[in-house]
């Protein structure tokens, strides 16, 4: 998986600010993306949604703990 380093950079801050590891979060990402979409996609999408939330007073939302896709 490629990401530009800015989404790198946003992911790992991410996982600090929720207390979960890149790959706990990595499989969180992909079992709630669409079928059809690529994991660096549904990432970025995820990076965006994220910050986008905390920068207009919300929680963000971070997908459920399970592994099944």
């Amino acid at each position: 998986m490629r990401l530009e380093q800015p989404f790198w950079d946003a992911f790992e801050d991410i996982v600090r600010r929720e207390d979960i590891s890149i790959n706990s979060l990595v499989s969180r990402i992909w079992t709630a993306s669409p079928d059809g979409v690529n994991l660096s996609g549904a990432i970025r999408v995820f990076v965006l949604r994220y910050f986008w939330a905390l920068a207009n007073g919300r929680t963000p939302r971070v997908p459920p703990g399970s592994t099944e896709r």
